[in-house]
């Protein structure tokens, strides 16, 4: 891995490594059957993981090999497997005992309760191509759509009755959302995912209601995943360009690189259990670290 490892200790169970690293924190490395993972979210003191499961990390058209890992206590589970539900998930999200996955042009909800039932699929825009991220506030969802640069709104008080998509704000690539209280940060990527410019960068939108969009954090990149610290004091983001995760002060904009390796390919990360869990898509790994802040 790094040049400066200094010690690694690798255990065989459950196909965790831990890996000690010089001015680095201690680390876990999950694999156990993940395939292009692209999103975590917490659940009932474990992790819920998205994976592409196809042999490349972009799938066909017709490639439905998508599925849903649950992983707690050192075990890992199948939640939803690859039965051709699922295209190609990404981010996660549940309310009420029903689970929300990004999944290519639609948003699709499964009933945690019956999760053999093909689950209600929510279709946005015609050129809405890929719906990547969800963050659920007060019985209404927040979704990012990165191709069209559109993030829409829908009331979720009935899961099995939700209204449809409407617009909220426009941002050039948004991905990422992360939402406390009454404000958003919302992280921006190119659409062709390579072409960085001036407007990639991370947005903060105050006043959700009557939403005000300000350019936050002026530093381009292709920025991936976002999530409030523990504190809220900070956000924690991953970074393509640089390989990395860094935590950004919520209050004077002071940034922190926490984790960067070379090669990895950080995406939609989550926040829990006093851990930072990134899922690394390019080496279908989860990368496992202290959450300080």
């Amino acid at each position: 891995m790094k040049k400066f490892l200094i010690g690694i200790l690798t255990m065989m169970i459950f196909n965790i490594s831990i890996v000690a690293a010089k001015d680095e924190p201690m680390i876990e490395v999950v694999k156990e059957n993940i395939k292009f993972c692209e999103s975590v979210y917490p659940y009932e003191g474990g992790l819920l993981i998205s994976n592409f499961g196809s042999e490349s990390i972009n799938p066909e058209e017709d490639e439905n090999e998508g599925y849903i890992l649950r992983y707690q206590n050192g075990m890992m589970q199948m939640l939803i497997p690859a039965d051709g539900r699922l295209h190609k998930p990404t981010a996660m999200a549940i309310q009420n005992n029903f689970l929300f996955v990004c999944d290519a042009d639609k948003l699709k909800i499964f009933d945690m309760k019956d999760l053999k039932a093909d689950p209600q699929e929510i279709e946005f825009a015609s050129d809405d191509e890929v719906i990547n991220d969800i963050a659920i506030q007060d019985n209404k969802a927040y979704v990012t759509v990165t191709n069209s640069g559109r993030v829409y709104t829908l009331d979720i008080t009935d899961p099995k009755n939700i209204s449809e998509p409407q617009l909220w704000v426009e941002i050039p690539g948004p991905n990422g959302i992360a939402i406390r209280k009454d404000v958003a940060y919302v992280v921006s990527i190119p659409a062709d995912y390579s072409t960085v410019t001036t407007e990639n960068i991370i947005y903060k939108i105050t006043n959700l209601a009557d939403p005000i969009v300000e350019r936050f954090y002026d530093v381009p990149g292709l920025y991936d995943g976002v999530a409030f610290s523990n504190s809220g004091n900070h956000i924690y983001v991953t970074d393509w360009q640089t390989a990395s995760v860094r935590a950004i002060g919520t209050a004077k904009k002071t940034y922190k690189i926490i984790y960067r390796e070379a090669g990895i390919g950080p995406a939609d990360l989550a926040i829990a259990n006093g851990k930072i869990y990134i899922p690394d898509l390019i080496n279908s790994r989860v990368i496992i670290i202290p959450a300080n802040l």
